[in-house]
């Protein structure tokens, strides 16, 4: 019964994932951030969260701002 129960346990660990990144100003002050997380998402959790950073990054490119990892654009 334990090992079910830890494999069960198991299954949903890995559908899980979380993002987030700072919203900065010109003078590099933080002054919001984008984050998303996804719980029991079997499949893409990861690429799930990353597109939806993606969208709100790009959001406040537009506006003027920066962020703190770039390398969601890219």
């Amino acid at each position: 019964m334990k090992k079910s129960t830890f494999m069960l346990f198991c299954l949903f660990i890995l559908g899980c994932s979380h993002g987030r990144i700072d919203i900065l100003d010109k003078d590099e002050k933080v002054v919001g951030y984008c984050s998303e997380n996804f719980y029991l998402h079997w499949y893409g959790a990861h690429d799930s969260v990353d597109y939806i950073l993606y969208l709100c990054a790009k959001e406040h490119i537009e506006k003027g701002y920066r962020i703190s990892d770039d390398s969601i654009i890219g």
